[in-house]
């Protein structure tokens, strides 16, 4: 709602315009001054809003061959406290119509305002109400593209229909207006400050870097203003995505009375903040944006949709199928035409068609990796190699169980194997695809790290050294990685026989298998550094303890060579070199934390996530960068048999493709339900 302290200017004065009159000249009437907009605001102030009709207002029906749309103009009145009149008119996209789009948050639902269309009522969220108020003239009409006037919400054919045109819509729209709402003070200051140029010619964001270096009082004041702005729902929600990466101009965006350009607020990516935290934690949308926008071809469209998926994944909506829907826009003409809106079919089935549509599509099979690690408690009832959509954390779940490989070049356990075609029933219930079984799951273990290393880093006192707020930790930690040594070695020496085995681990190859092979080239960094840079290194019992366990050979190749230039060790202090190692540690022991670790009956060893269980099969599917721990399920026996995918697991001497290249390697399908 309106903050009455925020200053005002005079009605109109900032609104932006766009010239609207060529279309509509066309039919003998403009739309760019009052007399020619139809009523005039007065003529309604006596009438008794009851006579105006129902509250439905009754819209006249598209013509969807001459791609028709409707366009609301908005009456102007130099009184600010008069009702919003507005009118609506049919217009064509094949005959270049001008018109500006608007981009906004519905906002709560329940909160409800009055307008009146074409002299009728109709009620509009108070978000929108306040858009409409900031950008209705005093003399010249507003011809707008709103989505919750112009399509007719309760059409679910219409609404079907005009998802297609979305595209199109904001594409060809004069401009784009990001409406933010009115704000408060502090991001009013904010939003003058973007608007203006300053003396030196720098604009918004520059201005707030040089306040800081200039001691500029007023401007520094502003900067809280700023957190709030990148705060602000609109950043949070899905359709906005397509609405600002297709629109051809620079978009305006509105605080209240002011308005500035979309550029002052991406500069934040490229700009010095006085504060890092603006980047890390409140520009994260503000850099997928830019990707997107940067990457877009409006021609060609984006053909990764695995990307638009992940990008968006944390963006928000009341209608679950929109999670795909606002996202064919941008899409490239396959994947668009594979998947048709339709408001009247289960949200699964949108799901799932997607989901298969994705991956016949994509590079890669990865995209399983998010359903097998996807909520279980989930209210819809997806196959288990469906992701579920519609939860906002579908992906953030990758990073926070250190999940890091989806999209990234990890090698291929597939090695050169040719990603197998896949297949779907009629149904889209069951997914078929290639590859062959590592082994079956006989042991399951984790590192029993206490929970309390989670939490060291947020409690650390600056005066106690880090080294010694985690020894205990340490020493616990190894000795639970010592007990899971000797699984593992029993384990290895099914497979390559004792000595091996033994060799496997004496080179430090369990490290690689607990941390999935993350942080061994720093280990190996710091390491060189304890025996060439740091010669007296006896005081530092973690160091001691953790390295000697890490890598205990001194024999090894690697312990005799200096880091390549360009490590993160570039210096010989023995304080500095002793605190990263002793982060690292800290690092390590968090990542490891709660991880699962499986060994197989032939002879592997493995990091996965939780909730592996014995009898569980380790497999290799081709497209898949890492082997999936597949459940079976039902009551068929293979080769009829099947599954469920569970984990993804990180597998020691199969991530290179050496699994593949066996003499006695036996491809067989798999149907996952």
């Amino acid at each position: 709602m309106c903050n009455s302290n925020v200053p005002r200017k005079r009605c109109g004065s900032d609104v932006p315009t766009v010239e609207t009159t060529t279309y509509f000249e066309k039919r003998g009437r403009s739309l760019s001054d009052s007399s020619n907009c139809g009523t005039s605001i007065g003529d309604f102030r006596t009438l008794d809003p009851i006579s105006l009709g129902s509250l439905d207002y009754i819209y006249q029906d598209l013509d969807t061959f001459s791609l028709q749309i409707r366009v609301l103009s908005i009456i102007p009145t130099s009184n600010r406290s008069a009702p919003v009149h507005c009118k609506i008119d049919l217009v064509s996209l094949a005959e270049s119509p001008n018109f500006t789009a608007l981009s906004y948050v519905w906002g709560d639902a329940k909160e409800k305002n009055l307008i009146y269309v074409d002299g009728r009522q109709f009620f509009v969220t108070a978000n929108l109400y306040g858009a409409l108020l900031h950008l209705r003239s005093s003399n010249k009409c507003q011809n707008l593209w709103i989505d919750a006037i112009c399509i007719n919400q309760a059409n679910e054919k219409e609404k079907t229909n005009q998802v297609l045109h979305m595209r199109n819509i904001y594409a060809q729209a004069a401009i784009v207006l990001i409406w933010f709402g009115t704000g408060d003070d502090e991001v009013a200051k904010t939003a003058a400050f973007f608007s203006e140029k300053d003396k030196t010619g720098r604009s918004g964001l520059t201005s707030f870097v040089f306040a800081l270096e200039d001691g500029d009082e007023d401007r520094i004041a502003a900067l809280p203003g700023l957190e709030k702005l990148l705060q602000n729902p609109w950043f949070t929600r899905m359709w906005v995505v397509q609405e600002l990466v297709v629109a051809k101009k620079i978009p305006l965006v509105g605080c209240g009375d002011t308005w500035f350009s979309w550029k002052n607020l991406t500069s934040i990516i490229n700009e010095r903040m006085a504060d890092e935290i603006y980047r890390r934690e409140h520009s994260a949308h503000l850099v997928s944006f830019a990707f997107l926008r940067q990457n877009f071809n409006f021609d060609v469209g984006i053909d990764d949709f695995v990307s638009l998926l992940l990008a968006t994944s944390d963006r928000e909506s009341s209608e679950p199928r929109d999670k795909i829907f606002a996202l064919l826009g941008l899409a490239s003409d396959r994947i668009r035409t594979s998947i048709t809106p339709d408001y009247t079919a289960p949200i699964t089935v949108i799901f799932q068609q997607a989901m298969a549509v994705t991956l016949k599509a994509a590079e890669d099979l990865e995209l399983l990796r998010a359903a097998a690690i996807g909520d279980r408690n989930s209210e819809l009832s997806v196959p288990s190699w469906c992701v579920d959509f519609s939860k906002t954390n579908w992906s953030h779940r990758l990073c926070e169980l250190g999940d890091f490989s989806l999209r990234g070049p990890i090698g291929s356990a597939y090695g050169d194997k040719a990603r197998s075609s896949i297949g779907f029933d009629s149904e889209m219930q069951s997914l078929t695809i290639q590859g062959a079984i590592i082994g079956t799951v006989t042991h399951v273990a984790s590192i029993e790290v206490v929970s309390q290393i989670h939490q060291l880093q947020e409690t650390r006192v600056e005066a106690v050294p880090l080294e010694e707020l985690i020894g205990v930790y340490c020493q616990k930690f190894i000795a639970d990685v010592f007990t899971f040594s000797l699984v593992a070695l029993q384990t290895l020496s099914i497979r390559l026989g004792d000595e091996s085995a033994i060799e496997v681990l004496r080179t430090g190859d369990i490290w690689k298998v607990l941390t999935r092979n993350q942080f061994t080239d720093w280990f190996f960094e710091l390491y060189w550094y304890r025996d060439h840079a740091w010669p007296d290194h006896d005081d530092c019992s973690i160091f001691e303890t953790f390295a000697e366990q890490w890598y205990p050979s001194n024999d090894i190749p690697w312990a005799n060579h200096a880091p390549e230039s360009g490590s993160i060790t570039q210096f010989h202090e023995p304080e500095r070199v002793k605190d990263q190692f002793a982060g690292l540690v800290l690092e390590t022991m968090k990542y490891i934390a709660g991880r699962g670790f499986i060994c197989t009956d032939t002879g592997y060893i493995a990091n996965s996530l939780p909730g592996v269980r014995e009898n569980d099969q380790l497999c290799i599917l081709f497209g898949c960068h890492e082997p999936a721990v597949l459940r079976p399920c039902g009551v068929g026996k293979p080769p009829q048999q099947v599954f469920e995918p569970v984990a993804f697991a990180w597998t020691h001497g199969v991530m290179d493709g050496e699994f593949v290249e066996k003499e006695d390697f036996e491809e067989r399908s798999f149907t996952l339900v």
